[in-house]
């Protein structure tokens, strides 16, 4: 079991959510991502620790130690129970902090805590493949199949984020590929084919969820003297057809939102 004194970076500690994973939940926020993805919601996250982007309304990162943080999930436990929820882990991107992560996963698997984790899939494999295979499910963002096109919108190539995702497949735990869905960047019928197939090859548990744009992140860009970029989401009749896309391909729909 890893040191419980080991510290990390947090940027919040949501309770009671409902939308990331099964049941009541605890996400745990951890500061740091590798990708810079332009309609990230979440920018005060991007670096593990923030010093010069403090911002006047932005709680950006607090230091904790693993024990901290299981003593804070452990006042749930109880909500987790009857609703057969548990802990997510999310960001930023947690893999960043790999051995933090490492050690509080350590302690919530011997109290018996369902686990899951939301990750962009950029990491290096060999550090994250133990925490991955103690998770009850994985959420991975696939955020369009064209590699180019990712470098552009998110700061690096999506060759590694695949080759992960492909890697998934090889685990006994359920992975839900998400879709954060854009008009006109990603929304269109041969990206949805194309992550569908892939999809359907490689994760033999896998589930595909399609989430629309939303700006509730842009005011954060302003106070923290970042670029700001606006998208669009796609209508709700667009969206039908393309999780249509997606079952008739065989692959799953899951509906987390």
């Amino acid at each position: 079991m890893k040191n419980e004194n080991c510290k990390g970076y947090i940027s919040n500690i949501q309770r009671f959510s409902v939308n990331d994973g099964d049941g009541i939940r605890t996400t745990v926020f951890f500061t740091g991502c590798p990708l810079r993805c332009r309609w990230c919601a979440n920018p005060e996250t991007w670096n593990v620790k923030i010093g010069s982007r403090e911002a006047e309304g932005i709680h950006t990162c607090e230091e904790m130690t693993v024990d901290q943080v299981v003593n804070e999930v452990k006042k749930d436990l109880l909500f987790y129970r009857d609703s057969g929820g548990g802990v997510t882990f999310s960001g930023g991107e947690a893999s960043m902090q790999a051995g933090f992560l490492g050690g509080i996963v350590d302690r919530l698997e011997y109290l018996g805590v369902d686990m899951a984790i939301e990750t962009c899939a950029s990491f290096q494999w060999e550090r994250m493949e133990p925490v991955l295979k103690k998770m009850d499910m994985i959420f991975v963002d696939i955020k369009t199949m064209d590699d180019e096109k990712h470098r552009v919108y998110c700061g690096e190539g999506n060759g590694t984020i695949l080759e992960n995702i492909m890697k998934m497949g090889s685990l006994d735990v359920p992975v839900v590929v998400r879709i954060p869905l854009m008009s006109g960047l990603n929304d269109d019928e041969e990206n949805i084919s194309r992550t569908a197939d892939f999809v359907g090859k490689y994760l033999k548990k896998g589930r595909m969820e399609l989430l629309p744009y939303h700006n509730l992140g842009e005011y954060k860009y302003d106070k923290l003297g970042l670029e700001k970029h606006t998208f669009e989401k796609p209508d709700k009749e667009r969206i039908v057809m393309l999780e249509g896309i997606i079952t008739e391909s065989g692959v799953g729909l899951a509906d987390f939102k």
